[in-house]
């Protein structure tokens, strides 16, 4: 496997390709060719299937048509065309394709395109570390990472005569009060204006946001999506590698490299030791798992064994399941499973320590796994 995977070429507002959400491409381009877009979208779904890559690939079509149309250019969709049939087909071949190459992609990438906004948590001065969320902003002035910051931009004149683009990414983060500054602007669009929410867990926007908004779904990627995005961004993953981090990754592409990057495949070797016998619990081999944790400050490995301890509780529990009458056992290894994930998240939220998170996880599960036999 390579050393390490190009991060910054796979950031969504880097990335030409999006593989596996056809279905989501054609839904919007069917919206778009109708004359009547919706102003504001919902694109839902796991983390790491496309949602926020969807997003740049809308954001970059619907801009280059806004200049394409401004320059007096035979637009894709004009059906007073005479190429109108012809073009029908290659929209329906391109789909939301720009190509790297173009002045807009080139922009958006950069973050100097005047129509185009996104707006995401930031890194905060102090703790160094990325925000727990996206503030409302000040009345006058609003931070450019505030919700006000975003809701004075739909409002600007476009500079070239088409549509305003922005991206929330994730809208999860949205504080309340930033949700309710953002609501009114959703109920009161400006003209042209184009809105593209990201969300992992919609459950935590307003009801009224999420019903305002035209869903659009996204799915987990299957193996061959999957192993398309590897070979087109050259991550050096051996099959037997590629087939057993598939089945851990859920269908994401985003869990499939949190493993795969930097120490993350030994982190995977060395959880996978450990659950082939996790009533005995082989001590030294979780010493030397700790040990990779508490050496890796970018605190990636301590979010790769909370991925992998998430997917093995969730299949014993499935496991369990099978052929009981009362679901005991299933019912202790989802309680386990929530614990653990509110454990991790706790330790993350709060800073607490890694080390001692993981080694009483699996303490727990080693002693439950001799309980149930």
């Amino acid at each position: 496997m390579s050393s390490e995977i190009d991060i910054d070429r796979m950031h969504p507002k880097n990335t030409p390709i999006l593989f596996g959400q056809g279905g989501a491409e054609s839904e919007f381009l069917n919206d778009f060719t109708s004359g009547r877009l919706h102003h504001t979208w919902l694109i839902t779904g796991p983390k790491g299937i496309g949602k926020a890559t969807l997003a740049y690939r809308i954001a970059r079509f619907v801009l280059s048509k806004s200049v394409s149309q401004n320059q007096g250019e035979v637009s894709l969709f004009d059906d007073n065309s005479e190429l109108y049939e012809e073009n029908q087909q290659k929209k329906n071949e391109a789909k939301l394709y720009v190509p790297l190459e173009s002045p807009i992609f080139n922009s958006i990438s950069l973050g100097t395109n005047p129509d185009f906004l996104s707006l995401e948590r930031v890194i905060d001065p102090q703790s160094k570390r990325f925000s727990n969320n996206i503030p409302i902003g000040k009345m006058a002035n609003p931070e450019k990472s505030s919700a006000r910051f975003l809701t004075n931009f739909l409002r600007k004149t476009v500079s070239n005569g088409g549509y305003r683009v922005a991206i929330v990414d994730a809208a999860d983060d949205l504080r309340e009060d930033a949700q309710n500054a953002l609501l009114k602007t959703i109920e009161n669009p400006p003209s042209y204006s184009l809105l593209l929410l990201v969300s992992h867990n919609p459950t935590r926007l307003l009801p009224t946001i999420r019903s305002r908004c035209r869903l659009l779904r996204l799915f987990p990627l299957s193996k061959k999506n999957i192993g398309e995005v590897i070979n087109f961004f050259n991550i050096g993953l051996d099959n037997n590698d590629l087939d057993s981090l598939y089945r851990i990754s859920n269908g994401s592409v985003g869990n499939l490299i949190d493993i795969a990057d930097s120490s993350g495949i030994e982190v995977f070797r060395l959880t996978n030791d450990i659950f082939s016998d996790p009533i005995s619990l082989n001590i030294q081999v979780l010493e030397e798992l700790l040990s990779l944790v508490v050496k890796d400050r970018t605190g990636k490995a301590f979010q790769t064994v909370h991925i992998l301890l998430s997917h093995w509780l969730a299949e014993k529990a499935k496991v369990e399941a099978v052929g009981a009458v009362h679901n005991i056992r299933r019912d202790q290894w989802v309680s386990q499973w929530q614990e653990m994930n509110h454990l991790f998240r706790q330790t993350e939220n709060v800073n607490l320590d890694k080390k001692q998170t993981i080694f009483t996880t699996f303490m727990k599960i080693s002693s439950l796994c001799r309980e149930c036999g």
